[in-house]
């Protein structure tokens, strides 16, 4: 007897393709994305009154920890695009929060926090508690656990 074709899934679109309602309810990269932006803006307007994003934070969060990053250790280590760090890392220049040190390749060229930069990093580190709470209150306990634990499989902690 011969096999009947099988039905398209209920979201499937002509030709067996998924429908954009399908793919919207699925798509992880959506979710990641929409999570993102909802987080970022939480810890954006926290650091606001210290002129600092959050992708910024995070930048001296790893020079502090790590004196003499190289900024293409960060790109790596922080999953960004070299031209979002490099134009975050000449905003925290300007600053004077970090300097980079003399070199060829911009990309080879350590980066160390200053003495302001770390004073600026200390007072914003009240705002990123504040933050840091408020995304922990949205999530849940268990939500923000399961997050650390799957980003840390890409930041290799």
């Amino acid at each position: 007897m011969p096999k009947r074709p099988e039905k398209p899934e209920p979201h499937a679109a002509r030709g067996g393709r998924p429908a954009p309602s399908a793919i919207a309810a699925e798509c992880l990269a959506l979710r990641a994305r929409v999570l993102n932006r909802a987080l970022s803006s939480i810890y954006d307007r926290a650091l606001a009154r210290h002129e600092l994003k959050v992708s910024q934070f995070n930048l001296l969060v790893a020079i502090g920890a790590h004196p003499g990053v190289l900024a293409s250790r960060l790109v790596d280590a922080l999953c960004i695009d070299e031209s979002t760090l490099s134009r975050n890392l000449e905003r925290l220049r300007q600053r004077g929060w970090i300097e980079i040190e003399a070199g060829d390749d911009s990309r080879s060229r350590p980066l160390r926090m200053t003495a302001v930069g770390r004073a600026e990093f200390e007072r914003a580190c009240s705002s990123w508690r504040r933050a840091q709470d408020e995304a922990l209150e949205q999530l849940g306990a268990n939500d923000a656990a399961a997050l650390v634990r799957i980003a840390g499989r890409f930041l290799g902690a």
